[in-house]
């Protein structure tokens, strides 16, 4: 997938940051993210990096596997 590509939210759904402490992260449908991390290291790793478009920076944010971005995730 392309670093800087949009994503949209299929659905309305809640995760927990690996590690993180305190409340899960809520999503609404319709919200909108970017991927930050570049396909190099998405092959290298299986890992993609999203965070909300507009914030965020390269390479940091929320990791989802390919398979859970393309079911919780439409790219426009």
């Amino acid at each position: 997938m392309k670093q800087g590509q949009t994503l949209t939210a299929r659905r309305a759904f809640a995760f927990k940051a690996k590690g993180a402490k305190g409340r899960a992260v809520t999503v609404q449908q319709g919200a909108r993210f970017w991927i930050t991390n570049s396909a190099l290291d998405q092959s290298a790793s299986g890992i993609v990096m999203i965070d909300r478009e507009g914030r965020g920076t390269i390479s940091h944010g929320y990791a989802f596997t390919i398979e859970q971005i393309g079911e919780l995730f439409a790219m426009p």
